[in-house]
């Protein structure tokens, strides 16, 4: 199974602040269930030229502490960045390509990419998680 979080995104989108944003990772009624603590985190330009770059920040909401949480690692201003903190820049002539795992999944009801900051001409950023359903 997967779900698309970002389509052909082209400019930054902000944290999420309501527990309505993202997408419902285990509910009854969903036609997409994600189930298990891991999936994998895919993230391609579908558009874009010059020298192109994406910064994705992963967010989690919690209903126990009914608040979003910032995934992963790092300070205040990488926590929950992708790539170890970093841009994920081109992999190859106006492309950008990047997979990762994700963790802690099961623990979580919402999942939100946020795009902190993007490069190039017309970039466009799709991303999915892919996941056991």
């Amino acid at each position: 199974m997967y779900v698309q979080l970002l389509n052909a995104a082209t400019a930054t989108n902000g944290a999420p602040s309501l527990s309505s944003h993202g997408f419902a990772l285990q509910t009854p009624a969903a036609s997409v269930n994600i189930a298990g603590d891991k999936g994998l985190l895919l993230v391609h330009s579908t558009a874009g030229s010059d020298t192109m770059a994406v910064t994705i920040r992963l967010w989690g909401y919690s209903a126990i502490s009914a608040a979003w949480h910032p995934l992963g690692p790092g300070g205040a201003s990488t926590k929950g960045i992708i790539n170890n903190g970093n841009s994920c820049p081109e992999t190859g002539t106006d492309t950008v390509a990047h997979a990762e795992v994700v963790g802690g999944l099961e623990n979580l009801q919402r999942l939100y990419a946020e795009i902190t900051a993007i490069t190039g001409t017309d970039t466009a950023i799709s991303g999915w998680l892919v996941a056991r359903s």
